[in-house]
């Protein structure tokens, strides 16, 4: 599935082409999937998978907009920073998380895995970017967590997984291999 990245608006504005013609816009991507879930729901149409219509919408009439994730090929011999990874990743579960909500573990956990992140090798503390990308961050974090408070605000990321550790903590993700600590909770029995 493409994706976009969540922090730059579309060129041609937060718009969605309904299956009659009509035009719903939006000020944001949730203020759009907003205003296409209650047109459609009001015109009797289908609502499933709402998302994915906007996003190919957007990727129709806008491809350079959109990326592909398994294509690869433009990006040969370039090195993805850990800044940048950490955003797509960031921005990868905000989309996510706008189809359905996000399977996160209790609180107590979290705090766990925020101590646990916070003595690693591995962990980059790095500043994630202007104060601009920060709000950015935080918004994109803020609707993947669904309301929910997070734990471990400037936790940075993991250089080994690219995850954006603020989130990360605070989700069931699956265990993983990797150059990681014996102690990353992230790490395959």
């Amino acid at each position: 599935m493409k994706t976009i990245n969540p922090n730059i608006p579309p060129p041609n504005g937060y718009k969605f082409r309904n299956q009659d013609g009509t035009i719903i816009v939006g000020n944001s991507w949730e203020g759009l999937t907003r205003n296409v879930l209650a047109y459609r729901q009001r015109a009797g149409h289908s609502t499933d998978n709402i998302w994915e219509m906007i996003l190919n919408q957007v990727c129709e009439t806008t491809p350079g907009f959109c990326r592909d994730p398994a294509n690869r090929e433009g990006l040969r011999g370039v090195k993805e920073s850990l800044k940048a990874k950490a955003m797509a990743w960031l921005g990868a579960k905000a989309n996510e998380s706008r189809g359905s909500k996000l399977s996160q573990v209790d609180r107590n956990t979290a705090i766990i895995r925020a101590r646990t992140c916070v003595g690693c090798p591995k962990r980059d503390p790095a500043n994630m970017g202007c104060s601009a990308c920060e709000r950015n961050l935080t918004q994109l974090r803020d609707l993947a967590m669904d309301g929910q408070k997070c734990e471990g605000e400037k936790l940075g990321a993991c250089a080994v997984t690219g995850e954006f550790l603020p989130l990360a903590i605070h989700l069931f993700l699956p265990p993983t291999e990797g150059d990681m600590p014996d102690f990353c909770w992230r790490r395959k029995p």
